[in-house]
């Protein structure tokens, strides 16, 4: 799914960029643009919540959410092109950014196989 995000959002950068600006100019498109946005992302809401049935997914998770976050990366990724350069980790290929994102929506950032160094002091 990540892969995907990012490829789109990078194959159609000027697009996404365009569809800021009609935002701006345009607020009618905004509704229509929205429109195609949320019934876009419905079939991979529905997978994750499929998945969350199945129980392959957290329950806690907001599909939707999940959803709006990694698109919102590489949204957000494709509208500044010419400021991700100047980024701190511009410097990392495709597969760093999407083994990144996924790495950290999946796991968190708190290391879960082994006490933190508290409870391993009491042990």
């Amino acid at each position: 799914m990540a892969g995907g995000f990012y490829d789109g959002f990078t194959s159609q950068s000027d697009y996404a960029r365009l569809a800021i600006l009609l935002i701006y100019t345009h607020p009618q498109a905004a509704y229509i643009l929205a429109d195609k946005i949320v019934n876009g992302r419905k079939r991979i809401t529905e997978y994750i919540q499929k998945r969350q049935n199945d129980g392959y997914f957290c329950q806690n998770i907001d599909a939707n959410l999940f959803v709006q976050v990694i698109a919102m990366l590489f949204a957000m990724r494709a509208i500044g092109r010419g400021l991700n350069d100047l980024l701190p980790f511009a410097n990392h290929s495709r597969d760093e950014v999407i083994d990144q994102l996924v790495s950290l929506l999946l796991y968190g950032m708190v290391q879960r196989d082994q006490p933190h160094k508290d409870e391993a002091a009491v042990s």
